[in-house]
């Protein structure tokens, strides 16, 4: 029986290579999380109104819910390098209650492509893809909800860091308007 026979010399070349794929990897993740991206972010409202909502006609509790559209133009080029697979972007509107120190609400999501050419955002009169609801009636006159757009870069190899930018203070109205 000699040593040095076929599957011996097939386990150590599938060894060695996969060390340096690991060293490679690892060298990606390390060149890539030394950049520091800053992309540019605007958000602008539109037309924000609270609607009292009865979930239950059989339950004497009624919710807020409110609706708006928005746009977004965002030069996310800065976050695509070459270890960037592709983004999550996601829209919250966090605000305060007397019930709760924080509510947050995810209202609307996407998914951009690392090829899809989708790294310069333009997008006018968006609507929420998520419905906003408040568990009481916190946003009635509620004038300091803060639209924020965050990100997750998903990369090739390495962390998943969550960022936030592009804040705007949404201010609803004193009455409720009706829902169509």
């Amino acid at each position: 029986m000699t040593m040095h026979n076929f599957v011996t010399r097939a386990n150590a070349l599938f060894a060695y290579a996969f060390s340096c794929l690991a060293i490679a990897t690892l060298g990606c993740f390390l060149t890539a999380s030394l950049e520091s991206a800053v992309p540019s972010v605007d958000i602008r409202v539109n037309n924000p109104v609270v609607g009292d909502l009865r979930q239950f006609h059989h339950i004497q509790k009624s919710y807020d819910r409110a609706s708006f559209t928005f746009d977004i133009d965002a030069d996310l080029s800065p976050l695509f390098n070459w270890n960037t697979k592709q983004l999550f972007l996601y829209m919250t509107a966090e605000y305060k209650t007397r019930k709760n120190r924080l509510n947050q609400v995810v209202v609307w999501d996407q998914i951009v492509l690392r090829n899809s050419g989708a790294d310069r955002f333009n997008l006018s009169n968006v609507q929420l893809k998520y419905p906003f609801f408040d568990d009481g009636h916190g946003l009635l006159k509620n004038k300091d909800v803060t639209l924020a757009l965050h990100w997750n870069v998903i990369p090739v190899a390495g962390l998943l860091p969550r960022v936030a930018d592009g804040h705007v203070k949404v201010e609803f109205g004193d009455y409720y308007q009706p829902w169509q």
